[in-house]
């Protein structure tokens, strides 16, 4: 775990799936649990136009924060 940068680290991929358009997949992602079925799962990539996004983290020791990044044109 990259502790303190996992955070940085996770906006960076994020911030380029912005720039790229495109939704990367859960990597390693082939059985789902037939309990997980319902949920929204990405298993190939996905283009799409994305001009808003949502970053959640979830850190040790409680440390939770939710960025909201706005493509500037």
């Amino acid at each position: 775990h990259m502790l303190g940068a996992a955070g940085a680290v996770e906006l960076i991929v994020t911030l380029e799936m912005m720039k790229r358009q495109e939704v990367v997949a859960t990597r390693n992602l082939v059985n789902i649990d037939p309990r997980c079925a319902g949920a929204n799962l990405i298993k190939e990539n996905l283009s799409v136009k994305m001009d808003t996004i949502l970053k959640n983290n979830f850190a040790l020791g409680g440390v939770n924060t939710s960025l909201v990044i706005r493509r500037y044109t």
